[in-house]
Formats: C-alpha cells, sequence, structure tokens
C-alpha cells in the first residue's frame, strides 16, 4: 500500500489537530481514601476490609437465606436490585462517623462527621485540597461534586458532607 503526499498530510494534520485538545477527563471527587464514584470493591479495598466488599456479602446473606426476614435483609435485596445501599461506620476512639451512600452500584454521597475540636484542622484540609471556599463553608471538587462543611452546636461536631454531580 502506497501512501501520497496528500494522504501523509491529512494523517499529520489530524494528528496535530488531536493533540492539540484539552483532555475532558475530570478526575472524581477524593476524600480520605473514598472517591465518588467508586463501585463497592474500590470502596473496600480503600477501608483495607479483609472481607468481601458490601456487594458480595449482601449477595452471599441473599442466597444462604440468612437474615431474610431482618431490616438488614432487606437492604441487601435493595441493594443488590437498584444499586442503592448506605454504610454507616463509627471509629469509638477518635470519635469520627462515617456514612457512605451508594446509588446505583456507585458511591454518590460521603459524611464525614468530626469532633469539635477539629473544626480548624478540617477546614484547612478542604481549602489545601480543593482550593477557596465557592461559598461560605462550601466548595466544588474538579468533577462538579458539591461539598459543604457545617458545624452542630447541638451535637459539638463539625460534618463534611460530598454529594456527585
Amino acid at each position: 500500500m502506497r501512501f501520497s503526499f496528500r494522504h501523509l498530510i491529512v494523517v499529520l494534520s489530524l494528528l496535530a489537530s488531536g493533540c492539540a485538545k484539552k483532555s475532558e477527563v475530570s478526575t472524581a471527587t477524593s476524600y480520605e481514601g473514598h472517591s465518588l464514584g467508586e463501585n463497592s470493591m474500590m470502596w473496600s479495598a480503600a477501608e483495607n476490609q479483609l472481607q468481601s466488599d458490601p456487594l458480595e456479602v449482601c449477595k452471599e446473606m441473599v442466597q444462604s437465606g440468612a437474615n431474610s426476614a431482618s431490616d438488614e435483609g432487606n437492604k441487601c435485596r435493595k441493594f443488590l436490585v437498584t444499586g442503592d445501599y448506605r454504610i454507616d461506620l463509627n471509629d469509638w476512639q477518635s470519635g469520627k462517623k462515617r456514612i457512605f451512600k451508594f446509588t446505583a452500584w456507585k458511591l454518590s454521597a460521603m459524611i464525614f462527621e468530626f469532633s469539635e475540636d477539629q473544626t480548624d484542622r478540617v477546614r484547612q484540609g478542604l481549602i489545601q485540597h480543593f482550593g477557596a471556599p465557592v461559598g461560605k463553608d462550601q466548595w466544588r471538587g474538579t468533577d462538579g461534586a458539591f461539598i459543604l462543611a457545617a458545624n452542630s452546636e447541638e451535637t459539638k461536631t463539625v460534618t463534611v458532607v460530598f454529594l456527585a454531580r
């Protein structure tokens, strides 16, 4: 097969125009080892869980019939069908609470609750990671995710919420 000079010009111009375009891909918003959009297996790996990921645990629970009538069994069945699931974790030593919400099998929301004495550290970390706030204690992730930090006088905590776009 022979290439003519004209074919070479067309190929080079296509390559040049393709290389000149900026990448439209944005990085997923991540915080404390988790990224919005990650699946349950990636979530489990980030948590360094020795057990299977939550989806696998639910599959096993439903297949075995264990807890089939329980609230947890119902949540697992819903997760298998719709991909919607919520994981609540409490660290009794640090007092930190974390909630992870999956929608359509992808992490769609993360909520972190810290003790009030960590407010300055948390806000400084958000500024370093996401830049200057776009509103009072509000940030945007590179993928357009919404990030909000709020203090609670009632519970003496600061809560950081991450919502996928």
